[in-house]
């Protein structure tokens, strides 16, 4: 599990453009860089990054769908 960025550039290299419901499309090259952080090993330093850049009303309305099931995989449940 620690070593997935060394497999992650030939996975990503995988993905094809998408394109959404919306109307959106988002080419390979886009696709890649948008999961650029996933060709590096793990780094401590950005594990609690959300805290920093996570308004309270994202934390919240993030929570609202998803805070059941932190909770029951031991997530710390922050605010309502």
């Amino acid at each position: 599990m620690l070593n997935y960025h060394e497999r992650a550039p030939k996975r990503l290299q995988e993905h094809q453009g998408r394109n959404f419901a919306d109307g959106l499309v988002l080419s390979k090259t886009s696709r890649f860089n948008q999961q650029i952080r996933a060709t590096l090993p793990p780094q401590k330093e950005l594990v609690f990054g959300w805290r920093q850049s996570m308004s309270l009303t994202e934390i919240r309305e993030f929570q609202s769908v998803a805070g059941v099931l932190l909770g029951e995989l031991g997530y710390a449940v922050t605010c309502h």
